[in-house]
């Protein structure tokens, strides 16, 4: 349900015992950050309790975390960071696709895509 009194945030509330957890709304088309965290600080969290702000969730998120990995010994993914195009979300569909994408394996598919332009662009070459 709507929040009672705070626009764009939505409200669930448990019937077994009345603990509430509110959501703020997001456009999923332009933020990412509900999907993936970053251990370095980047983490957000879009929701909070009647008790805990989202920065306590945060940091109460952080600290399992830590703790756990401490613990287990399991070490943080030492991958490089996301590029700016997230595929399986879509992401990106209302701007042109990166260069990287659309590049292909050979240059023989662009060289013929190119001699097919320039001879749409000037018909009498062909003649030549």
């Amino acid at each position: 349900l709507p929040h009672a009194t705070e626009a764009g945030v939505w409200t669930y509330t448990y019937a077994k015992n009345g603990d509430r957890l509110h959501a703020y709304e997001i456009d999923f088309l332009t933020v990412a950050d509900y999907y993936k965290g970053d251990p370095k600080g980047g983490y957000k969290a879009f929701v909070f309790t009647d008790r805990l702000t989202s920065d306590q969730l945060i940091a109460q998120r952080n600290w399992i975390e830590e703790s756990v990995r401490t613990q287990l010994k399991i070490p943080y993914p030492q991958a490089r960071a996301a590029l700016l195009y997230e595929h399986s979300f879509g992401q990106g569909a209302n701007e042109v696709l990166p260069r990287f994408i659309l590049g292909s394996s050979s240059g023989i598919h662009d060289k013929q895509i190119q001699r097919e332009d320039n001879a749409a662009r000037n018909p009498d070459a062909r003649l030549q």
